[in-house]
């Protein structure tokens, strides 16, 4: 995200008129934020199917009326954890986050281009 803030910022803030550079700068903000995407958009798709997958899993012991009280048990001894993927095990990964990582940037770069003027 570092990457991808200085060179937004060089692309705003200092403008040039030379073609190679500027083709450098937007191929450096093209390039920083597939990575964002890389990143971001898999884990967000992990999240969302493992929470599919848990709530499978949970629903299970209604399709065995004969083994319920044996698959609630079970169930409800190894599928307690709600959250998979988590930045610190503060925010859970999902699509919005991309969103307020680009918001966060943007903002980011008004306070640094105005103290910069």
């Amino acid at each position: 995200m570092i990457g991808l803030f200085w060179s937004s910022y060089g692309f705003v803030f200092l403008s040039s008129k030379d073609f190679a550079m500027l083709y450098v700068t937007i191929s450096s903000i093209a390039f920083y934020f597939m990575i964002l995407l890389m990143v971001i958009l898999p884990a967000a798709a992990a999240n969302q199917v493992g929470i599919q997958a848990r709530n499978i899993v949970i629903s299970l012991p209604g399709w065995f009326p004969k083994q319920y009280g044996k698959l609630s048990m079970h169930v409800r001894k190894h599928f307690t954890q709600e959250d998979f993927l988590t930045l610190w095990k503060i925010y859970k990964i999902d699509k919005s986050l991309l969103i307020s990582a680009l918001g966060t940037l943007l903002t980011y770069g008004f306070l640094v281009g105005a103290s910069a003027m």
